[in-house]
């Protein structure tokens, strides 16, 4: 058994693993790329992310692609989630932040509501997408805020259902 670049062995893994791109194309312009890192000692996944300038895609667009990837993954819980520095910083008080759409797989260790207020679900065999809304909001500022607001309540009401989501 040899751990090394020169002969690996199944269990393989180097500090920072081995980074890939993945690229995907409309026409002739790039949509969108990522990287891709795995086979890492300390954290795998995705570094980078690059999206086209005049990249605009509708909801159907990413739970699309949202279920495939859990799909593909086996994912326990996944999501397309807000950014932002102070959003962030205040959804650490929950043990997995909610997102414009959120999977948890129904072994989840956490038991998420199915009867949140002003969420839109859909199961599926092996779980559930919680639906914040359908409508494209980020191309209006007071919107996209109060989706925000209206996300970080939500968390709260689970919380308060279900204790173990606070952290």
């Amino acid at each position: 058994k040899h751990e090394g670049d020169a002969n690996p062995t199944l269990h393989y893994a180097r500090d920072f693993g081995f980074s890939f791109v993945v690229s995907f194309f409309e026409s002739q312009n790039k949509c969108i790329s990522f990287i891709p890192r795995l086979g890492s000692s300390q954290a795998n996944g995705f570094s980078t992310i690059s999206i086209a300038r005049d990249f605009e895609k509708d909801f159907s667009w990413f739970f699309s692609t949202l279920r495939t990837l859990v799909d593909k993954c086996d994912a326990r819980q996944g999501g397309v989630h807000f950014l932002g520095s102070s959003f962030l910083e205040i959804t650490k008080a929950f043990k997995k932040p909610l997102g414009w759409i959120t999977y948890f797989s129904n072994d989840y260790e956490i038991p998420i509501p199915d009867n949140l207020e002003g969420i839109e679900y859909e199961h599926t065999d092996k779980g559930k997408y919680l639906i914040l809304t359908r409508e494209d909001f980020t191309t209006d500022k007071e919107a996209y805020e109060a989706h925000k607001q209206k996300l970080l309540e939500v968390m709260e009401e689970i919380k308060r259902r279900v204790p173990e989501y606070g952290k």
